[in-house]
């Protein structure tokens, strides 16, 4: 019998016992959550490695058993994205080549300092404190941001095409979790919240859009690196 866990160890047990042999503390860790008696590898590996210094925001996982819980949860990993986003997109603005990406990059930078400020109102108005919570998804796409900002061996036509790519998936995020969040705002009667929270969805599809825009031109750049030969 083999099984795979979410982290890709290959588990086999023996035909004899039916047991898994000289586990590590890994494939213990994912036998524990294929017999739905534990959490996976990659779970504990993400605290223990907030534990060991990392200054992203631990995984949200508040108990949820309303609407307005769900609303809060969303407020929380909105807010952690705000948060990070002004260090990451200053990063990606210096790596950036394009004089009209560089000044959208540092420009909405600039706009993730307003995003949280209205955040932190939005809080208030439903009786909340913010708390930095993120999603797996978000944590791995501000990761792919930086990491791509620090890459050295790629054309700069290159990069600032994938630069876009990875921003508007984050913004695309973003967008999803601001639509939401606005929409539940309304429904449970905050409104002040809700008209908060649509200017910055607001703010967050222009930028989107002005990506795009961007990109029509330097996707092409892209085509021809410098150093390519024809």
């Amino acid at each position: 019998m083999a099984t795979r866990t979410p982290s890709g160890v290959r588990l086999c047990a023996t035909r004899s016992t039916g047991r898994f042999p000289r586990a590590t503390a890994r494939e213990r860790q994912d036998e524990a959550w294929v017999r739905g008696t534990g959490r996976p590898w990659h779970g504990r590996h993400l605290e223990e490695t907030k534990a060991k210094g990392n200054d992203m925001a631990p995984i949200a996982t508040m108990a949820m058993h309303s609407l307005k819980d769900l609303l809060v949860e969303q407020l929380n990993e909105l807010y952690a994205a705000e948060t990070h986003s002004h260090a990451v997109l200053t990063k990606l603005a210096f790596a950036a080549s394009s004089p009209k990406l560089v000044e959208a990059l540092r420009s909405h930078a600039d706009e993730t300092k307003q995003h949280t400020a209205r955040l932190e109102r939005v809080f208030g108005e439903i009786g909340g404190k913010p708390r930095k919570l993120e999603t797996h998804g978000c944590r791995g796409l501000l990761e792919d941001c930086t990491e791509l900002a620090g890459r050295t061996k790629i054309d700069p036509g290159v990069r600032d095409a994938a630069l876009i790519a990875v921003v508007q998936r984050l913004e695309h995020d973003e967008l999803a979790g601001y639509g939401c969040a606005r929409t539940w705002a309304g429904l449970l009667g905050h409104t002040a919240a809700a008209s908060e929270l649509l200017k910055t969805l607001t703010e967050e599809r222009r930028f989107d859009e002005n990506l795009s825009k961007i990109a029509e031109s330097l996707n092409k750049l892209a085509l021809e690196p410098v150093g390519s030969a024809r």
